[in-house]
């Protein structure tokens, strides 16, 4: 359970550093071959694979949506006893 507690304030202070637009401390949270998907047809639609290309990526979606602001509502954990990866 403190596993997730944990995981939970990890998440919620990383979306608070892309709120300040601070994407160069938010980076130093992301492992060099991380990758995701950011869905729709938009043009930051599209899989992002590596450090360098979502650091890229971010700065880009700043400035797409340059009000953005994310409010997390809900953070689900699977196992909440999970301690690491």
């Amino acid at each position: 359970m403190i596993g997730a507690i944990i995981g939970k304030r990890l998440v919620r202070s990383q979306y608070n550093l892309l709120n300040q637009r601070d994407i160069q401390t938010f980076m130093e949270g992301v492992d060099e071959d991380a990758s995701f998907s950011y869905p729709g047809i938009v043009s930051v639609s599209g899989e992002i694979k590596g450090k360098k290309d979502m650091e890229e990526w971010f700065h880009k979606y700043i400035e797409h949506f340059p009000k953005l602001n994310i409010a997390l509502k809900n953070i689900f954990v699977a196992n909440i006893f999970a301690m690491g990866s």
